[in-house]
């Protein structure tokens, strides 16, 4: 499994900042690759289900082994 983490900043209190975490299903050698290329749509859809929330930084990591950052 590979984690996507972000930074959720609520609009109306940018210093109200919370870490989330999306799970990818590993498929194969190119689970970081497929979290990276997957991460952008997956948060803007984030994005639309939480308007009242801003994104900041986010990286994909691989439990298993520590982070990885993007």
């Amino acid at each position: 499994m590979i984690e996507l983490v972000f930074m959720a900043c609520l609009i109306g209190r940018p210093e109200a900042c919370e870490e989330k975490t999306l799970s990818f299903l590993a498929q194969g050698g190119g689970a970081m690759s497929s979290c990276l290329m997957e991460a952008p749509p997956t948060l803007a859809n984030w994005s639309v289900e939480h308007p009242g929330y801003r994104i900041g930084a986010w990286h994909c990591e691989d439990p298993a082994r520590g982070a990885d950052r993007a």
